[in-house]
């Protein structure tokens, strides 16, 4: 025999235990009004109701690594690093993406 099952109000049971909002291909670059178009994106996210606990970035959140130069590059991640800490306070957790990491494309598969 199963146990009585105790009265649970409906507002307790539909309460999220978390909310996460996921993230992939921003593809950020200081061209084409995408930092401002990602901040719109990161403040609409810290409106939801009821809030979001985390954003899990799916990668790819810098343009693309393998086609720039070391100025570029750094350039892309400041400007990542200066809009998460600028216009998100939600806990982001990363994974990087294809874009997100540099090889040498002309190396042909050649290990350094």
């Amino acid at each position: 025999m199963l146990p009585a099952l105790s009265k649970v109000s409906l507002t307790t049971a539909k309460k999220p235990v978390l909310r996460l909002a996921h993230l992939t291909d921003v593809h950020l670059k200081n061209q084409f009004n995408a930092p401002a178009r990602f901040g719109r994106c990161l403040h609409h996210l810290q409106a939801q109701l009821p809030k979001v606990d985390l954003i899990l970035n799916g990668g790819d959140i810098v343009f693309d690594m393998n086609k720039e130069n070391i100025g570029a590059i750094n350039g892309q991640w400041k400007l990542v690093q200066e809009t998460m800490k600028n216009e998100c306070s939600i806990p982001v957790s990363y994974c990087l993406g294809n874009h997100d990491i540099w090889w040498n494309e002309d190396s042909k598969g050649e290990v350094f």
